[in-house]
């Protein structure tokens, strides 16, 4: 049954998941030769959230970064067997969120633990971007991790993961993982 389990949730893993630089801010008028000090408030410069799941220019901007944080959300799930965390990572209700979350209650259920499960992100590409949907491309695979639980830990040595479509929703609580799709 543990083989099983472990099968399940690599081919699980193996199916998911360079920041860009971020743009500059609007042009600043030339100043004087010799400015007076000014007595106003300082000119405000238009910020970008720190976590990139809350800026909704991310997956133009940004994809990399956002799915890096995306990636490390749902492995944290994994690693702490704890179907909670995957709410920073995906759609809730949504169908990968079932998937994971069954899978990842399985984890616990067995206590199993993924240690040292992290998620190697490369080469984003943004294939489709709106207001609220986007479509991404990468190369999502794993570092090396063990599966540890009570009897003997089997270790994973890193896999390089495919190539897939990492389709993303803009929901209340920001960007998250709807669905992972292969590369036709």
């Amino acid at each position: 049954m543990l083989a099983a389990v472990v099968m399940a949730v690599v081919l699980g893993l193996l199916g998911v998941l360079a920041s860009t630089a971020l743009r500059d801010g609007p042009a600043r008028a030339a100043t004087p030769p010799h400015p007076e000090p000014s007595t106003s408030s300082a000119a405000r410069v238009p910020t970008t959230p720190a976590d990139p799941r809350a800026d909704r220019r991310a997956p133009v901007d940004r994809g990399a970064h956002l799915l890096e944080v995306l990636a490390d959300a749902r492995a944290s799930a994994y690693r702490e067997a704890d179907p909670a965390q995957l709410v920073g990572a995906e759609v809730r209700e949504g169908a990968l969120w079932s998937r994971d979350r069954a899978a990842v209650a399985q984890l616990r259920a067995g206590g199993l633990r993924y240690v040292g499960l992290r998620y190697v992100v490369n080469g984003v590409t943004t294939l489709e971007a709106g207001p609220r949907t986007a479509v991404l491309r990468a190369r999502v695979g794993t570092g090396a991790y063990r599966v540890v639980g009570s009897g003997p830990a089997a270790a994973h040595p890193a896999d390089p993961g495919e190539v897939v479509l990492v389709d993303l929703a803009l929901t209340t609580d920001g960007w998250r993982v709807a669905e992972i799709r292969a590369v036709a």
